[in-house]
């Protein structure tokens, strides 16, 4: 039997604990010294779903950090530097200072088959009009968010896939190199990685 080795700071323990049952081992290596300065600003949050009604603000938003020397990284459609889903392993970014706006959501027709490829029969998702933020717990902590599913481990797995996004892009500054400045518009809070205003 083979033995594989998984490197990753945005792996999804979640989607692996599925997949693989009892037959994985997860450890977590302490985080090393991060240089970067990372702020995280909640009372303002942009969704695909809400990219309409606050597109004007965010647009602002992302204007007046670039004005300041930051790169962008939000939705495509905002045309940012650089947008959410195409962020792994893009070093164009790296020491630049940068501002993050928006949560980016999975998509609830992807996240459904990524469940169903992991091993859900029928997962069962609230579609995204019907969602209110309610107090849930993930990685030891409470959050405050929508809760997709009645089954916990499903908002885990879509949590994490939330997580995994913004880090990938406070990644691309390469935060543990360079002492860049990062400002991230987002009320999925990152307690690992940021200070939350």
């Amino acid at each position: 039997s083979s033995k594989y080795l998984i490197l990753s700071a945005t792996a999804s323990s979640e989607i692996y604990k599925e997949l693989f049952k009892n037959e994985i081992e997860i450890i977590d290596l302490p985080q090393p010294q991060m240089k970067a300065n990372i702020l995280q600003y909640t009372s303002f949050n942009l969704t695909k779903h809400s990219l309409e009604e606050k597109r004007s603000e965010a647009m602002l938003k992302l204007h007046e950090y670039s004005e300041n020397d930051y790169k962008t990284i939000s939705f495509k459609e905002l045309e940012p530097d650089a947008h959410f889903y195409s962020l792994s392993s893009n070093n164009n970014l790296s020491g630049e200072n940068l501002v993050i706006i928006g949560t980016p959501n999975p998509n609830l027709n992807r996240f459904k088959l990524l469940l169903h490829t992991v091993g859900f029969e029928n997962p069962e998702i609230k579609p995204y009009n019907e969602l209110n933020y309610e107090e849930d717990t993930y990685r030891n902590r409470r959050i405050y968010y929508f809760k997709v599913s009645n089954d916990q481990k499903i908002n885990e797995i879509y949590y994490s896939m939330i997580e995994s996004e913004l880090v990938q892009a406070i990644g691309r500054t390469r935060p543990f190199e360079h002492e860049s400045k990062v400002v991230i518009f987002s009320n999925f809070i990152l307690p690992d990685y940021a200070k939350t205003w």
